[in-house]
């Protein structure tokens, strides 16, 4: 998904790609927050451990409601 949005011609929406669970979660145990800026901004994360363990838990939440509407829709 990151290297989708390093192509040059979705570069306005590149920043989300921090948002993603796996680079977001991986902010919780980063040595360093610092952010290189000549890395792409699909690439670049910038979010506080705090924020990125915040944005993995959202994702898991959505995931887990999902999933449990469905079994409860599928196996009544």
């Amino acid at each position: 998904m990151r290297a989708i949005l390093s192509i040059h011609a979705l570069h306005s929406i590149a920043g989300i790609g921090r948002f993603l669970p796996f680079g977001a979660g991986s902010q919780m145990y980063a040595y360093s927050t610092q952010v290189d800026h000549t890395t792409p901004a699909a690439f670049r994360n910038d979010l506080s451990p705090l924020a990125g363990g915040l944005t993995l838990a959202a994702f898991t939440a959505v995931l887990l409601a999902a999933a449990f509407v469905l079994v409860q829709r599928r196996d009544a």
